[in-house]
């Protein structure tokens, strides 16, 4: 048995190696979400995943740990940043004086050269730094009140990225990793692609990736190791110009806990992240993995999915017609 808190665990560490890759995390726990067959697919034959847009999620997390362990001192959190880094530039063609292209045999020994030679950061670019440092600026200095709230978070931060396991009565192993903590909040640092940070868009987003399950999971294992429930912060920094950041308290997605009178109001979030644990550990229990299938309803033995005709798409024929 583990240790259920664990601070100074690399981010592979904590992803890749035992035993901290028996547990859950809330991104696979999500793959119940299109069906037990998926996940368990998933689960068999994990992959390492690799873009550009992850790149630049993980630089600006990094950035961001950096800057609540370095509040006062915005250069230094930059130093410590960079101590991380190993800026990779292609070769150039002699002939051309332009770099190679990605898929190139000569750009593709220098990176794998580079790689060696740098075993253990993060490889990235310079304009790519360029990026997530104006999205920082950006988030903790030119986005008015959401700048001053986030620096009262970095201030307040009494944990950054620290690893929490759990294993449940049924001998389930979970395992979570705020980005922050405060003495209250539990925190996420989300870069989007959104045009607009306004209310209708960021529910979208909120929707389509379920950050809501994954936050109300975040709370529930900290409840479990620490008798304390924190309210979920969403804070999203746009990845293009202007770099707009806004601040979300989605409490009433998840777990709303009230100091007041202790009680505790499970959102939708929260409501989905119990009905996949349950799906996953009895998957487990009973070695049975079923596929999409299982969402449709049964009639007898015969299982048939009877998609509805989109409204938008009826209504069209029928005012023609």
């Amino acid at each position: 048995m583990i240790e259920p808190i664990i601070y100074g665990l690399s981010n592979e560490g904590y992803h890749n190696s035992q035993p901290y890759s028996e547990y859950l995390s809330s991104s696979q726990l999500k793959w119940y979400l299109k069906s037990p067959r998926h996940a368990k697919f998933m689960l068999d034959n994990p992959t390492e995943e690799k873009s550009d847009a992850l790149r630049i999620g993980s630089l600006f997390h990094d950035l961001m740990a950096c800057s609540a362990e370095h509040y006062d001192n915005g250069t230094e959190a930059i130093a410590e940043w960079m101590r991380h880094i190993a800026v990779f530039n292609p070769p150039k063609n002699d002939k051309t004086g332009q770099p190679y292209g990605a898929a190139t045999k000569a750009y593709k020994e220098a990176y794998e050269t580079f790689l060696q030679a740098n075993e253990g950061k993060m490889i990235a670019s310079d304009e790519e730094l360029s990026l997530v440092q104006k999205m920082s600026q950006s988030l903790l200095c030119d986005s008015g009140a959401t700048s001053k709230q986030v620096r009262k978070l970095l201030r307040w931060a009494k944990a950054t990225e620290v690893s929490y396991f759990y294993e449940t009565e049924d001998g389930i192993k979970l395992k979570v990793r705020p980005d922050l903590l405060t003495r209250d909040k539990l925190v996420d640092w989300k870069t989007c692609s959104l045009d607009s940070l306004d209310e209708e868009s960021v529910t979208r987003q909120i929707i389509k990736y379920r950050y809501d399950v994954s936050l109300s999971m975040y709370q529930w294992v900290l409840f479990q190791i620490e008798k304390k429930w924190y309210a979920p912060i969403l804070v999203f920094v746009q990845k293009t110009a202007p770099f707009d950041a806004i601040m979300c308290d989605i409490s009433e997605w998840c777990y709303d806990y009230n100091p007041n009178d202790g009680f505790v109001k499970p959102g939708v979030g929260a409501l989905e992240f119990k009905r996949l644990l349950g799906l996953h550990t009895q998957c487990v229990k009973n070695d049975l993995w079923p596929g999409t299938e299982n969402s449709i309803e049964a009639d007898g033995d015969v299982r048939i999915m009877k998609p509805s005709v989109p409204y938008w798409l009826g209504i069209k024929y029928f005012e023609d017609y």
